[in-house]
């Protein structure tokens, strides 16, 4: 049943969607969670969970989620709203910033978050990705559903994430 599920085009796409942009926004909003502090991390890591996904899914599912180089208009689509999706969150999270003096400031913050975030971070997730993947190549180890792609994504995601929120902090 499974197996069937994923062979349908565009199926993880498709539930990437309704679970992270359209369900867990709606879930936050209504229970009170999604506060301006939350939101450029949670964009954030949608947009790497995107990129790893994309990454260790390829070929099979993920493909058009967030890819590097979209080889048909959906993959475009698909990777400019997530794009968007992370800059909108960046930019509401200025609110937060009202505290400060220096406009200068708050513009560096924000421009030191789109870089980390939506520049470098699927450039650096891929990078792993291929790295991790010719290592366990040479190893001789084989993983079902390229786990190792899938791990590898997560720990660059997880350290990005942190520097964001720590950026976001200062």
């Amino acid at each position: 049943m499974l197996d069937s599920l994923i062979r349908i085009p565009n199926f993880g796409l498709i539930i990437f969607y309704l679970t992270f942009i359209i369900l867990l926004p709606i879930l936050f909003y209504n229970y009170n969670i999604f506060l301006r502090d939350i939101l450029p991390i949670y964009t954030v890591i949608l947009l790497g969970l995107s990129a790893t996904l994309t990454a260790s899914g390829y070929p099979y599912i993920f493909q058009n989620l967030y890819p590097n180089e979209p080889k048909n208009n959906l993959g475009w689509i698909s990777k400019n709203i997530i794009s968007l999706f992370c800059i909108m969150g960046i930019l509401l999270s200025i609110e937060n910033f009202n505290s400060y003096k220096s406009k200068i400031y708050i513009l560096l913050k924000i421009l030191l978050m789109i870089l980390t975030s939506i520049i470098c971070l699927p450039k650096i997730i891929n990078i792993v990705i291929d790295k991790m993947d010719i290592l366990m190549e040479t190893k001789k180890r084989e993983f079902k559903f390229n786990i190792h792609k899938f791990f590898a994504g997560l720990i660059v995601l997880i350290l990005v994430v942190i520097v964001n929120y720590f950026i976001l902090k200062m």
